[in-house]
């Protein structure tokens, strides 16, 4: 059994954390953390006992950056519509946004838990999972493949959860802001 090096720990997740957010969950590796942390890959699997739990532990950490986040912005921003407060928080975790965008279930499940428990009202899976690819669309990221949007129907989705502005291939393409402040 390797001696606990608490320091050590931090900078594996650290690295580990910066690399699901910039990369995605997809990209962590023990030779990724590794590089990124500057050590071999040796410790990494001394002090963690799979690369799996080293990713789950980061995922659960990012929810729980969410569920800070949500609830700072909820105090200080309390003007803004929920939907605006989530885009920000999207903005400041994109590894938890990519999460949502690829249809992770546990993290849409949990954030969409959070919301609901945040703003005392109901927020389904299906409207988080909505707002991420309106986020992606807003920002040009490239969604997965898997993704076809028919307009009238993101136009449906839109007034479900309160969009007054109808999306249109014109201001998709202007890359004109989603939600309004």
């Amino acid at each position: 059994m390797v001696k606990r090096d608490v320091a050590l720990e931090i900078k594996i997740l650290k690295a580990a954390y910066g690399i699901f957010n910039s990369d995605g969950l997809s990209k962590i590796s023990a030779r990724t953390i590794a590089k990124k942390a500057g050590i071999s890959t040796y410790p990494i699997y001394s002090h963690f006992e799979s690369i799996n739990k080293l990713t789950d532990l980061i995922v659960k950490t990012a929810v729980k950056d969410f569920e800070f986040g949500l609830y700072s912005l909820s105090i200080k921003s309390s003007t803004l519509k929920v939907e605006v407060q989530i885009f920000r928080l999207f903005t400041k975790l994109p590894g938890l946004y990519s999460e949502i965008a690829n249809g992770n279930k546990y993290v849409i499940s949990e954030c969409s838990k959070i919301i609901s428990e945040c703003y005392q009202i109901v927020f389904d899976n299906t409207k988080l999972f909505l707002l991420a690819t309106l986020f992606g669309i807003q920002k040009k990221i490239s969604l997965p493949e898997r993704y076809d949007f028919d307009l009238e129907v993101v136009n449906r989705m839109c007034c479900h959860i309160g969009e007054k502005d109808k999306l249109s291939s014109d201001n998709l393409s202007s890359n004109k802001l989603l939600v309004n402040e």
